[in-house]
């Protein structure tokens, strides 16, 4: 299925994009994504989307089995799809436990993280733990659990003094986990150990690098032209680049967490970066363009975002023509190229080129 939009006020097929992903993932809902289509999820307005664009990634934890009489129910469910246990409070340090023979390594930043649902409008406390060959039932740290209810992922990294051979990893309510509520239960699910110092969304196995390559021939030239797009920073993109267009690229290092509005605009003499229409720097306008590269480098570099609503334009754009910031941008005669990521209809490929 190919793309329908209007370009030049005519109506045009574009489907030279390609995303790519080498292995399965699941979005929001649990539902697993083939290799080579995209996630898509919430967007900055109402009921729109946005591509989610992710690194790869592993969860380093194996098989899951109930801790201290904490039992699988299904009671309750995750978005996940994963099981989930259920910890009635009869007894302490109920939860999860992973059995997985790995090698964590001394100084090097993991990220752990699990899923907690807390049924009552009082704190909690969880704790993590590890037991490896070197040190038995070593606490990597007691987390507050926020109050209810709903489901809350925790997350806390962890760098081990001293490399460690682990068998087993747990995630277990710390002395009845929502005890200062008076309630004696809890759900878990989902845990994750990912071997860098943030969390990405959940994985049951491993999960290739993600990002979206569209071909600009015809769509955009080193003369003069715009390129916006929504960008949601979750806090972990710093100097990790946005998008990469020949000699224009974008580094998010100064936005803050949430949907913004990226804009480029050149002119043949200079390049201006916008960030919610605001300027923020200035550099020389390109002497070439390449493939526009969403969510890397091309190869490298990739980053943990959603991009929604995509936006070339033939010409340099003035600050007021630029997209508003509580609406989606409209096609006029200058947009060449508009891709909202709504949804499979407006984005999809199937085979991986790169120009």
């Amino acid at each position: 299925m190919s793309l329908t939009l209007q370009r030049r006020g005519l109506v045009d097929e574009y489907n030279g994009y390609q995303f790519r992903r080498e292995s399965m993932a699941q979005d929001s809902a649990g539902k697993l994504i083939f290799p080579h289509n995209a996630r898509f999820e919430s967007g900055p307005f109402g009921s729109d989307k946005g591509i989610l664009v992710e690194e790869g990634t592993e969860n380093l934890l194996g098989t899951l089995s109930p801790k201290s009489g904490a039992t699988v129910t299904t009671e309750i469910t995750h978005y996940t799809n994963q099981p989930v246990f259920y910890c009635d409070g009869s007894a302490n340090w109920q939860g999860i436990i992973a059995y997985q023979r790995v090698t964590l390594t001394a100084g090097m930043e993991y990220t752990f993280s699990v899923y907690v649902y807390n049924p009552s409008t009082g704190e909690g406390s969880l704790n993590i733990q590890v037991d490896s060959d070197e040190v038995s039932n070593e606490d990597i740290e007691a987390v507050v659990v926020p109050p209810g209810p709903g489901w809350h992922r925790i997350v806390r990294k962890w760098s081990p003094p001293a490399n460690r051979n682990v068998n087993a990893i747990r995630f277990e309510n710390r002395r009845r986990v929502l005890w200062q509520s008076g309630s004696n239960q809890c759900y878990m699910t989902a845990p994750q150990v990912e071997a860098k110092p943030f969390a990405t969304s959940f994985v049951n196995g491993t999960r290739a690098d993600e990002a979206l390559t569209v071909p600009i021939e015809g769509l955009l030239s080193p003369e003069q032209g715009t390129i916006e797009l929504w960008y949601n920073d979750n806090g972990i993109n710093k100097n990790k680049i946005v998008f990469k267009c020949g000699d224009l690229k974008f580094n998010p290092v100064s936005v803050t967490k949430g949907w913004h509005l990226i804009s480029v605009i050149w002119d043949g003499v200079d390049t201006n970066y916008y960030i919610d229409k605001e300027l923020v720097s200035t550099t020389n306008s390109p002497t070439e363009l390449g493939s526009l590269y969403l969510g890397s480098d091309g190869d490298i570099d990739f980053i943990n975002s959603l991009i929604s609503h995509l936006r070339l334009s033939s010409i340099a754009r003035t600050q007021e023509q630029l997209a508003p910031l509580d609406a989606p941008p409209t096609v006029d005669e200058y947009t060449t190229l508009y891709l909202p990521f709504n949804g499979p209809d407006n984005v999809r490929a199937t085979t991986v080129v790169t120009l």
